[in-house]
This record gives C-alpha cells, sequence and structure tokens, in this order.
C-alpha cells in the first residue's frame, strides 16, 4: 500500500511539471553547415541559414519534412534557386526565403506548410506571381523587392477553381509589395482578401489603379508611395476617404482630406 501511495505522488508531481514538447530539441536536424537551430524547453525550433548552396537548400526541406517547427528562415543562395518547386509537408508558423534568385514560384508551392502565418519572399527575382493556394491561416505576406509586374492571374482558371494569385488567402492581413514593377491594379486583383486591414504598394511605377481595386476591404492603412508630380495617378481616388486615414508620398506620411486629397502640413 506504501509503495502504491508514492507512485502515485510521484504521478501527482510529474503531472504538473511543463514537459518539453516532443520537437523543441534540436539534436534531431540534420542541418547544413551554414545552418542553425534555436529551442527552449517551451518553443520549437528555429531553424535559420545564411548563404546556402541550393543542395544546403534541398538538405534543410529534407530535415523539416514532416516535423513541426516554429520558423524557417532562409538568407540568400549562392548559387541561386531560380524555381521554387513546391515545399514538402511540414508545420511552421513563419517561412522567410530572402535573396535566393527567385525568378519563378509553383502554383500552390506552400500549400503543404500547415499553420503558416507569415511568409516572405523579400528581396528576390519573381516576376509573376503563383496561386499560393488555401492558406487559410496566413496572415501576413511580404513580396516587396521583387520583379513582379502583375497581381492577377486573368489568364486561366486552376483546377481548384482560384482565378487570382491570392484567391485562397481568405485571412490576409497585411501584404508588402513595395519595390516591385506594378503598373496596373485592377478591380480583381485583391477581391477576395476580405480580411485585409494593411498594404503597402510604395515604390511601383503605378499607371492605373482601379476605383474597385479595394472595394472588397475595410483597410486600416495603405500606403501608395505616389509622386504626384511625375505619376499619372494624380491623387488617391475619392474612394480612399471610407477606409484610409492616412497615405505616403514621396517618404511623407499624409492625412486625408474629406475629398480623398492630402492635407499637406
Amino acid at each position: 500500500m506504501a509503495v502504491i501511495k508514492i507512485l502515485n505522488f510521484a504521478a501527482l508531481i510529474l503531472s504538473t511539471v511543463a514537459l518539453p514538447h516532443l520537437h523543441s530539441t534540436c539534436t534531431s536536424f540534420q542541418l547544413p553547415e551554414h545552418c542553425g537551430c534555436e529551442a527552449t524547453a517551451n518553443e520549437l525550433p528555429s531553424i535559420t541559414c545564411d548563404d546556402i548552396t541550393p543542395a544546403d537548400f534541398a538538405t534543410v526541406l529534407d530535415s523539416v519534412k514532416n516535423r513541426t517547427i516554429k520558423s524557417l528562415e532562409i538568407t540568400h543562395c549562392d548559387p541561386s534557386i531560380t524555381d521554387l518547386q513546391p515545399l514538402p509537408a511540414f508545420t511552421a508558423q513563419n517561412i522567410v526565403i530572402e535573396d535566393c534568385g527567385f525568378e519563378t514560384i509553383a502554383d500552390n508551392a506552400f500549400a503543404n506548410v500547415a499553420q503558416l502565418e507569415s511568409l516572405s519572399l523579400y528581396i528576390n527575382l519573381i516576376r509573376a506571381l503563383p496561386l499560393f493556394g488555401p492558406l487559410k491561416d496566413l496572415k501576413y505576406l511580404t513580396l516587396a523587392d521583387n520583379k513582379i509586374e502583375r497581381l492577377d492571374q486573368k489568364d486561366f482558371v486552376a483546377s481548384s477553381g482560384a482565378q487570382n494569385t491570392f484567391d485562397g488567402l481568405t485571412n490576409l492581413k497585411e501584404l508588402y509589395i513595395s519595390h516591385n514593377s506594378i503598373t496596373d491594379i485592377t478591380d480583381t486583383a485583391f477581391k477576395s482578401l476580405n480580411s485585409l486591414t494593411d498594404i503597402k504598394i510604395d515604390h511601383n511605377p503605378l499607371k492605373t489603379l482601379s476605383p474597385l481595386a479595394f472595394a472588397s476591404q475595410e483597410l486600416r492603412e495603405l500606403i501608395l508611395g505616389l509622386d504626384v508630380e511625375n505619376s499619372v495617378l494624380a491623387n488617391v481616388p475619392d474612394y480612399a476617404k471610407y477606409f484610409v486615414n492616412k497615405y505616403y508620398i514621396n517618404g511623407t506620411y499624409y492625412d486625408i482630406n474629406e475629398d480623398g486629397t492630402p492635407i499637406r502640413h
């Protein structure tokens, strides 16, 4: 009887102790030389890589396959990886792949990544955006500093039924597409992004902006970065006053007049 009581007491103590997450160790990851892994007892592993080869890139993806991590950050690939193919199945909250030379991205490239909340493809050479697919958990998407020329895909309808590049990103809140080559924003470019609150499109050679481009959103902030003297867009369209509290011209934030024009201080 005494032995049973002791065992029960030991079990009670163990039940009150926060045991490490099953995936909170870095030792089981087979990572290349220029990669590292950090994890604490209460957090999932975060993997970072800098200045890696395409072979290293493949090794990293193979290492995280069917695993659960907090984040994967890859900065600079040498030589460049021009074509990004679909990633394997794994779970991660955050993915950053910057300065790897991507020119094209396969449709649904991130569809196998579960619970993905933040994705950054900053500083690449992307010209045409893929169909991102149903990433229902994605809230933050960074596509700044690329070569993107257009935002929507109206030339075909994918087998999934998606027609525009952002179809399926139903919970996306923030979109950053500054420093690209976008000239036209159509009425369907952001049609499916009903949860969008913040968007930055500054430093693009915008020529046309559809009055219906943001009809589906209640934006908190719109940064267009217009040059009112040199752009064919003289100012933000009148409808801006309904959902934008300020915008940005040549490095300066301006409040909005009732007619949608900037308040110059």
